[in-house]
């Protein structure tokens, strides 16, 4: 007498003959694959802002450095000026935090940080500023005159930028100054793919979306 324990298992070419149905799910499924990872790709991908005009200002070297010199170059940038006493420093240490953690990715990613203040921010200011938070060859501070900073910051990137004075023959103080608090993450090809806020979230996410720019 054969108990069910002593029966064979049938064979998968067995149950899928038996019941032909489970085949046209598997058959489904496999289909589907493709165009559900191309969706999940899609839903994942960073949207393009707006494409950068050409600049061309001066870094800490004093040598001419732009959006030429950025060309294939995944990049993060932020607005600062060097006497800025409340939000410049967080924006530098996070811009620094920035460095540090894509520092893995090499040339492939940059960092540009804008002065808002080119009457006071000459290229060996900005040496020794960025010396003060261990700027690398990959982080350049620029300089220039205000009206190129200015279309940089508004017609480029978009973000506010105002020297208010007295008057035109005052000199502002640096409590006059207004710029963006927001980090940039550009692409090779130079458009804005992403604006951030100076947080641990903000670095986390910046990091990822950078890292995601260099493989894609």
């Amino acid at each position: 007498m054969t108990t069910p324990g002593d029966r064979p298992k049938p064979s998968l070419r067995e149950i899928l003959r038996a019941r032909p149905w489970l085949m046209t799910g598997w058959i489904a499924l496999l289909l589907a694959l493709p165009v559900v990872w191309k969706l999940r790709r899609k839903a994942e991908e960073l949207p393009v802002m707006r494409q950068l005009p050409a600049f061309t200002l001066t870094a800490q070297d004093e040598r001419p450095y732009g959006l030429g010199d950025l060309r294939g170059h995944v990049w993060v940038a932020n607005f600062f000026f060097t006497s800025c006493p409340f939000s410049c420093p967080r924006l530098t240490r996070h811009m620094e935090r920035v460095q540090e953690a894509l520092r893995a990715e090499g040339d492939a990613v940059r960092l540009v940080s804008f002065s808002v203040d080119p009457e006071v921010d000459t290229p060996a200011r900005l040496r020794e500023y960025a010396t003060r938070y261990h700027a690398d060859a990959r982080w350049k501070f620029l300089t220039g005159p205000a009206p190129d900073v200015q279309r940089v910051s508004q017609e480029g990137f978009q973000v506010a930028m105002e020297i208010a004075a007295p008057d035109a023959s005052a000199r502002p103080s640096n409590f006059n100054i207004l710029h963006g608090e927001h980090i940039m993450l550009i692409d090779a090809q130079g458009r804005i793919r992403g604006y951030y806020r100076a947080d641990a979230e903000g670095l986390a996410r910046i990091t990822r979306d950078a890292r995601r720019l260099v493989r894609d």
